[in-house]
């Protein structure tokens, strides 16, 4: 996501990541929509919703996710499906 000197957070259980000014800054978009909206307009992730489920694919190299009922809650259903989107593109990176 560009950010440097990434490292997970064990006790916040986020990504704790260092900004210029030297302070760090907590990201997790598996919780948080405003991450997850940044992650997904990074890596050209777009979402389809559907009337019980949310579907994540990125055309680039068309890895899709579907996600239904994830405790009721669409946004966290779109979330997870985002970050496995997300995850398969970065495994591809390695």
């Amino acid at each position: 996501m560009g950010y440097d000197d990434a490292q997970w957070d064990h006790e916040r259980q986020c990504i704790s990541t260092a900004k210029l000014t030297g302070s760090r800054r907590l990201w997790n978009p598996l919780t948080e929509d405003r991450h997850c909206a940044r992650m997904e307009a990074a890596l050209s992730i777009d979402i389809a919703w559907g009337p019980l489920d949310v579907m994540s694919r990125n055309y680039g190299d068309y890895y899709e996710e579907l996600y239904t009922k994830h405790n009721g809650d669409k946004a966290a259903a779109r979330r997870m499906a985002s970050c496995m989107v997300a995850a398969q593109i970065g495994r591809d990176m390695e």
